[in-house]
C-alpha cells in the first residue's frame, strides 16, 4: 500500500511540474513591454502564419537578407532557402503542419540587434509526429523593422520520426 501511494504521489508530482512548465500564453495573446517588443511579436505571428498558410513569401519575408535558416537538420543561407522553402512548404500542407508558438520566454534587445527563445508546438494532422521546443532567433532591426538573421529549433520532445527532408 505504502509504494501505491508513493508511486501515485510521484506521478502527481510529475504531472503538476510538467503543466506548470509548460506554455500556455500563445504568442496571439502575448502582451509586448515595449514597442520593439511589439514589433517583434508581429514577426513571429507573421511567421507562423506563413508556416501554418504555408507561404513561402511570408517565411522568406522574415528573414533579412544573409540569413542563416535552420530546418530539417541543416543550415541554409536565405539565398538557399528560397529554393527550397516551396517544396518543404507543399509537404507540410500534404501532411497538415501546424506551428504554435508562444509568449517569449526571453527577449534580449540591443540597438540594432536581438535575441528571442520562444517556445513552439509543432503537429503534423495526417501523421504521427509531433515535437515541442524553443525557437531561438537573432535579430536584426532594419530602420523601424525587425527581421530574423539566424534562427534555430531547439527540439527538447518529439513523438514519432522527422518526416520531412
Amino acid at each position: 500500500m505504502k509504494k501505491i501511494i508513493i508511486i501515485i504521489g510521484m506521478l502527481l508530482t510529475t504531472f503538476i511540474l510538467a503543466y506548470a512548465t509548460s506554455p500556455t500564453i500563445k504568442i496571439n495573446d502575448y502582451q509586448p513591454k515595449n514597442h520593439d517588443e511589439k514589433v517583434i511579436k508581429q514577426l513571429l505571428v507573421k511567421l507562423q502564419e506563413g508556416y501554418n498558410t504555408y507561404n513561402p513569401e511570408i517565411v522568406l519575408a522574415a528573414h533579412a537578407a544573409g540569413a542563416s535558416i535552420a530546418g530539417s537538420g541543416t543550415i541554409l543561407s536565405k539565398e538557399e532557402y528560397v529554393h527550397v522553402v516551396p517544396r518543404r512548404l507543399a509537404k507540410s500542407k500534404e501532411l497538415g503542419l501546424k506551428i504554435y508558438f508562444y509568449a517569449p520566454q526571453h527577449i534580449d534587445i540591443k540597438e540594432d540587434s536581438g535575441k528571442v527563445e520562444v517556445p513552439y508546438d509543432l503537429i503534423f494532422d495526417n501523421i504521427k509526429y509531433s515535437e515541442k521546443g524553443i525557437f531561438k532567433a537573432k535579430l536584426v532591426k532594419k530602420q523601424s523593422d525587425w527581421l530574423i538573421s539566424e534562427s534555430r529549433w531547439k527540439v527538447t520532445e518529439k513523438i514519432g520520426k522527422w518526416p520531412l527532408k
